[in-house]
């Protein structure tokens, strides 16, 4: 018969399971107070309450292996969720700390990371990275570069160029910093020397073809060398923040490279050269650029008869359509900076044109693009970029009549050896001359290419330099007749209102569409008002120069040295005491306050002249060098010398 009393267990010595549930609701009784919110597998499967240790008492009493699955813990999702969100708030913080500090280049850099999907560990350490930096470029003591602290354009804008750094440079492997570079170039100089068609160099650099004939490293290195001179983009500085390493690291390597090609006739390397030159003279190492005018030259004739013998002898080497397209277009651009560096330095050049034939003829020069002034977003504008090229070739043709012109002089002038004698009364004529072919060639200008076009809502940089070009021809002409000719009372107030009208031009020009390219104008024409600061219609188109060029000295150094001299030839003429205030103080910002006891050495390879001070004594008397080290002896920075009215 069965019994009705169940065994007491937990007294009986020979139940083995017994003894485990005993110690079980010992542990279990002893580990009470401790909340678990997730058991190990054993536990929760004998029902039993685990202590929540790894592993647990239970598992080492029983010698079994404790699992636990830990996605299952509460706690520890939250936890994790929270300090997934502490780390995310943190990087947040990174993020907009960064941005708050940076240029717009960093900023864009952060922008293609996060596009490509980085993770948020990268962002943050790249963010870090930026703050870093900036915290490095604050604490030296030489002037910074200041920047936008965040636009709409610097988060989507990307380079309308896209090419590859590599095969091309060994100064970077960052596509995205040569896209930028190349980008600049195409916008901002191009036009002025366009040695190279921008589709067939966007497209070799692609094909990473070293052995091309359109493409080279020495080509590109000079280009990016020059791009440097249009941005603020920290590739642009072999020393981040530093000014005065702008574009250095590039123009070491293609100086490197042309030392290797140096005696070589190539396209790729008569392409290179006027970058070279133009970026030189931007850095006020002009007397360097200058003497790669006479290497141009005779590397034009070379090229020019290498080509032509080559087709004579039937080869078909030359003969691409691609090729000629570049060779002319090389052939032209280098014509147009002998031309440009002639006039602004009243350097005699070989003046003959071209002999071959222009890039673009007959419906190409209709084709049209847009332009915008990248890297802002801004707005879109139609542009006629072969119609500017061309109309810019027809104005090196009119120079090469106006530079002699400006060299001449009557036998008691004593004109330098090559240079023309003419006595005053006959160069009054023959400067009348070429006024006249200015004038046909300013009225004969296709429409979209006019003044009104430069003047308007759709104005491009490319567009207002072609003017400006022109220009800064005009107000030659008038500067030499005012200066150096025999020219009648009664004709003098009629030369000094042409160039008044003309510089006011200018100042419309300037402030429609102004960029850094458009400096030696506006140079130019705050050196020829100088004179006549006494007249107060004059002193508003001066004042817009000052603007103008105070604006672009932050990043070239060749226009600081203008306005340095332009303080002084002030003072020394008593002049200042016409200009405005704020005229003055833009002035003294860059030729007193931020000038150096030492800075006049940054210029002493600069050639360029002060041609007010060449006109009226010559032009030995009026080299940038020799000017700036003139000041620097005699200390003359005293802003207790300057009054104001």
């Amino acid at each position: 018969m069965a019994s009705n009393h169940t065994p007491d267990t937990t007294n009986s010595g020979n139940s083995s399971s017994g003894n485990v549930v005993q110690s079980d609701a010992a542990i279990s009784t002893s580990r009470r107070r401790k909340y678990v919110s997730t058991a190990c597998q054993s536990c929760r499967k004998a029902k039993i309450k685990c202590d929540g240790a790894n592993p647990c008492q239970r598992c080492i009493h029983r010698a079994v292996e404790c699992i636990r699955d830990e996605l299952k813990d509460g706690r520890r999702v939250r936890k994790r969720d929270f300090e997934e969100l502490h780390a995310r708030a943190n990087a947040l913080d990174t993020l907009v700390e960064s941005i708050q500090s940076s240029d717009d280049e960093s900023i864009r850099e952060l922008v293609r990371l996060i596009r490509g999907e980085g993770s948020i560990k990268d962002i943050t350490q790249h963010a870090r990275g930026i703050l870093t930096r900036n915290k490095e470029i604050r604490s030296r003591s030489h002037p910074r570069i200041r920047h936008s602290v965040l636009s709409i354009a610097s988060l989507i804008d990307e380079p309308p160029f896209q090419v590859p750094a590599q095969p091309w440079t060994n100064v970077t492997t960052d596509d995205n910093a040569v896209s930028h570079l190349i980008s600049a170039y195409f916008t901002w100089q191009y036009h002025q020397y366009p040695s190279v068609v921008p589709d067939i160099l966007v497209r070799e650099m692609n094909a990473q073809d070293t052995s091309s004939q359109l493409c080279s490293s020495l080509l590109v290195n000079t280009i990016l060398f020059n791009a440097c001179m249009y941005t603020d983009h920290v590739c642009a500085f072999a020393n981040p923040g530093d000014p005065s390493t702008r574009g250095l690291h590039y123009l070491e390597e293609a100086t490197r490279l042309w030392n290797l090609e140096e005696g070589s006739v190539s396209l790729t390397t008569h392409q290179a050269l006027p970058s070279m030159m133009a970026g030189l003279v931007v850095i006020a190492r002009d007397r360097a650029g200058l003497l790669y005018t006479g290497r141009l030259s005779a590397l034009t004739t070379e090229l020019i008869m290498k080509v032509k013998a080559s087709k004579r002898q039937g080869k078909t080497e030359f003969t691409s359509d691609d090729f000629q397209r570049s060779y002319r277009s090389s052939i032209w651009a280098s014509y147009n900076i002998r031309m440009e560096l002639a006039l602004a330095y009243r350097r005699s050049s070989e003046l003959q044109k071209p002999q071959v034939k222009r890039p673009f003829v007959d419906n190409e020069l209709q084709y049209q693009t847009v332009w915008r002034p990248y890297p802002d977003l801004g707005p879109e504008a139609p542009l006629c970029q072969f119609m500017i090229n061309d109309a810019r070739f027809d104005l090196s043709e009119i120079t090469a009549e106006l530079v002699p012109l400006s060299l001449s002089g009557d036998p008691q002038d004593s004109p330098l050896p090559g240079h023309i004698i003419l006595d005053k009364v006959e160069k009054q004529v023959r400067l009348g001359e070429v006024e006249a072919r200015l004038l046909t060639w300013q009225r004969s200008l296709p429409p979209g290419t006019r003044i009104e076009d430069a003047l308007g809502a759709f104005a491009t940089s490319p567009l207002v330099d072609l003017h400006l070009a022109y220009y800064s021809r005009y107000i030659n002409i008038q500067s030499i007749l005012l200066h150096d000719t025999d020219i009648h009372d009664a004709k003098k107030p009629g030369v000094e209102e042409k160039l008044i009208q003309s510089c006011k031009t200018v100042a419309d020009l300037c402030m429609t569409c102004f960029a850094p390219v458009h400096v030696q104008t506006a140079a130019l024409a705050a050196y020829s008002l100088m004179d006549l600061l006494t007249r107060a219609e004059v002193r508003d188109s001066f004042h817009v120069m000052i603007v103008a060029l105070s604006g672009s000295s932050r990043r070239w150094p060749l226009v600081r040295g203008i306005l340095k001299v332009l303080w002084h030839t002030l003072q020394e003429r008593k002049l200042d005491a016409y200009l405005a205030e704020a005229t003055v103080t833009l002035l003294k910002l860059s030729a007193v306050d931020n000038w150096g006891l030492q800075d006049h050495r940054l210029f002493e390879g600069s050639a360029y002249p002060n041609i007010s001070v060449a006109n009226e004594k010559g032009l030995e008397f009026a080299e940038m060098s020799d000017l700036l080290n003139q000041y620097s002896l005699l200390n003359t920075d005293d802003d207790t010398k300057v009054p104001i009215k």
